[in-house]
């Protein structure tokens, strides 16, 4: 019985131990309670005459960011300024957990004020900014009066 009752209290330590260094940490946990994938743009057939972006659009939708950021970054390749394609491929990024990739992406958009993804990546670039637990940056994002994202930035950023 002791060499069971042994046994036992290492198992116990083993599973604590794996529990302890697999757990995730508080930005990581703030990140999952603030994140939901951006939904994507509306896809009608016949509706645009790019079929590679709607392909890749669709792609994204339902879930298979790898090969819709394989498709929006060939479609990039041709229209490097294109604010759509490179706002879809931060967020497949962020979308798999590699916030790191996206975080160029949402800050080169976040600084353009004329792009319609403005607003949306100064949302995500925070969220990614958290998620690398770059806080410092975050912090520094602003937003905290936009009509739609104020409030969730300020929650957030009360948080960190």
């Amino acid at each position: 019985w002791r060499y069971a009752a042994v046994v036992a209290a290492l198992v116990t330590l083993a599973a604590g131990l794996v529990w302890w260094s697999t757990r995730p940490t508080g930005n990581e946990q703030l990140f999952a309670e603030y994140y939901q994938a951006d939904p994507g743009l509306p896809v009608t057939m016949g509706a645009t005459g790019d079929p590679g972006f709607a392909n890749a659009m669709v792609l994204y939708k339902e879930g298979r960011y790898s090969e819709a950021r394989e498709a929006f970054s060939h479609a990039l390749d041709h229209q490097p300024s294109n604010d759509t394609l490179r706002y879809y491929i931060a967020s497949s990024w962020l979308a798999e957990g590699d916030a790191r990739s996206a975080i160029p992406l949402f800050g080169s958009l976040s600084n353009e004020t004329g792009s319609a993804f403005h607003d949306r990546a100064q949302w995500f670039l925070l969220l990614a900014y958290i998620k690398a637990g770059e806080i410092e940056k975050a912090r520094a994002v602003g937003s905290e009066h936009h009509p739609v994202y104020g409030e969730r930035v300020r929650a957030l950023k009360a948080r960190l």
